[in-house]
């Protein structure tokens, strides 16, 4: 089998804002690589309990502090 590197374009810890909404800012909690697609799972606090779901990369783009 020939070696493959796989990246996903965000990184471990990185805050990543979910489908252009500014006020859906998540974290990078975990990457999943799933055939030659990346994943990231994020998690967010939502009315004061931590929430984590997977969310296909094209999604989110970096959160500016």
């Amino acid at each position: 089998m020939p070696e493959m590197t796989l990246k996903s374009p965000f990184e471990f810890g990185e805050r990543v804002i979910i489908d252009g909404d500014k006020s859906l800012v998540a974290r990078v909690v975990q990457l999943a690589f799933k055939s030659h697609i990346a994943e990231c799972e994020v998690g967010y606090v939502h009315c004061g309990e931590l929430k984590k779901a997977w969310i296909e990369n094209w999604r989110l783009s970096p959160a500016h502090s």
